[in-house]
């Protein structure tokens, strides 16, 4: 999945941010769709930041 962060786990040349990962993790632990929601914005906000990838097309 590109939006991954893993650090170790991730493929050579892959992000490493374990707050990024923490989020992802998290997701579908969630009680309910209003914390999935905003496990979402926060992991949206962060890719912002983050660029995990660069889609060029397929």
């Amino acid at each position: 999945m590109p939006m991954q962060a893993s650090c170790d786990r991730a493929w050579p040349g892959w992000p490493c941010d374990a707050q990024h990962q923490a989020l992802i993790d998290a997701f579908p632990y969630a009680a309910n769709d209003g914390e999935r929601r905003q496990i979402l914005e926060r992991l949206h906000e962060g890719a912002f930041r983050l660029v995990p990838y660069v889609h060029y097309g397929q």
